[in-house]
C-alpha cells in the first residue's frame, strides 16, 4: 500500500524530485525544487549549482548594502570631525583679526553698528 502523501503525485505522473537549498547567512533563505516524470542523471549537480549562483549573488547584495552603509558612516563621522576641527582651531590670525575688529560699546558709531 502506498503512502497517502506520494499517492497524488504518482497520479499526476511524478516519479522523481530533486531539490537544494538556497542558503543566506548560513540559514535556509529557500530552497529550489522540481518534479517530473525523470531527470537527466546531473539534474541534482546543476540545480545545486543553480542554488550556490542564487546564494552568492545574495551574498553580493546584502555585501553592497552594508558597504554603502559603511561608507555613509564614514562620511557622517568625517563630516562631524571637520565640524569639531572648525569649530575648534581657529586660521592663523583670525583671532587676532578678531581682537582688531571687535566692537566695544565706545567704539560704537553713533548709528549703532561697528
Amino acid at each position: 500500500m502506498e503512502d497517502d502523501h506520494a499517492a497524488e503525485p504518482r497520479r499526476l505522473g511524478i516519479r522523481a524530485s530533486v531539490s537544494a537549498p538556497i542558503l543566506g547567512d548560513g540559514e535556509l533563505w529557500r530552497r529550489r525544487a522540481s518534479a517530473g516524470a525523470s531527470f537527466p542523471t546531473h539534474a541534482e549537480r546543476r540545480l545545486c549549482a543553480f542554488a550556490e549562483l542564487v546564494r552568492r549573488a545574495i551574498a553580493n547584495v546584502d555585501a553592497r548594502v552594508e558597504l554603502n552603509a559603511s561608507r555613509a558612516r564614514i562620511v557622517a563621522a568625517a563630516d562631524e570631525a571637520r565640524r569639531r576641527i572648525e569649530r575648534s582651531v581657529p586660521l592663523p590670525g583670525w583671532s587676532a583679526a578678531l581682537h582688531e575688529h571687535r566692537p566695544t560699546g565706545s567704539s560704537r558709531t553713533a548709528s549703532g553698528h561697528c
